[in-house]
């Protein structure tokens, strides 16, 4: 492929104003991380039970609170051992599948077998206590659940278990005020608050970066495209 001076100089121009727009966004990406990091920064620190009460008591808003994040009523299954904040139970079935595998000119039905779920049941606690105040579940998202264990059920059947230990340590961001706390506040596991804080500065980094990467790929394939159609009209 010969590619003219002219699809040269338009490629140039072509990268220029995606650099630009790129600036652009990244700059509207970077101003979203600054107020969701200034929310962080200006968050009150907190580890004590009692100044966590006062705090929801008199509306402080933001806080990054430290403590131990606890299942107040346990869910369990007859099936594993063990008590769990939540416990996910995948029901699979071993089930014969064929696909039609082409060698050359010859056609050949092959035969395979593979687990699929036929159905998902999920408990989990009703309650859960922090930094020793007690919320309903839904105010804290839990931890990341974890392999538990496979039991066979049947000729051909089987349940997978993953789920959530009783307890964790770690932060939590949220709003406090009303005596409660913010829904679906963000729980960051085995992590002080200035560790928090770190997670986040951190994260908006990255996400840049991504960005970036994406954005230049992007071009790249934009301006090779362009130089692979047929271009008469810059003659």
């Amino acid at each position: 492929m010969e590619v003219k001076k002219r699809e040269i100089l338009v490629s140039i121009i072509i990268a220029l104003i995606s650099i630009m727009i790129g600036i652009f966004i990244s700059g509207k990406i970077s101003d979203s991380q600054d107020a969701g990091r200034e929310s962080y920064q200006k968050a009150i620190q907190i580890e004590e039970p009692e100044i966590f009460r006062h705090c929801m008591s008199v509306n402080s808003g933001d806080g990054l609170i430290y403590g131990e994040l606890k299942a107040v009523d346990t869910v369990s299954d007859p099936n594993i051992e063990g008590e769990w904040l939540y416990l996910s139970k995948k029901t699979q079935r071993y089930t014969m599948h064929t696909r039609t595998v082409h060698t050359g000119k010859t056609t050949r039905i092959e035969t395979y077998w593979t687990w699929d779920t036929i159905s998902v049941e999920e408990l989990h606690s009703k309650r859960v206590s922090f930094c020793g105040v007690e919320f309903s579940y839904e105010k804290i998202n839990r931890p990341d659940s974890h392999y538990i264990d496979t039991v066979e059920t049947g000729r051909h059947m089987r349940e997978v278990f993953d789920g959530c230990d009783t307890s964790y340590i770690g932060t939590i961001f949220t709003k406090m005020a009303d005596n409660a706390i913010s829904d679906g506040s963000s729980f960051y596991l085995n992590k002080t608050p200035q560790e928090t804080l770190d997670v986040v500065k951190n994260a908006g980094r990255w996400e840049l970066v991504l960005f970036w990467v994406m954005w230049l790929i992007l071009t790249g394939i934009v301006i090779v495209s362009f130089c692979h159609m047929d271009n008469d009209w810059l003659d």
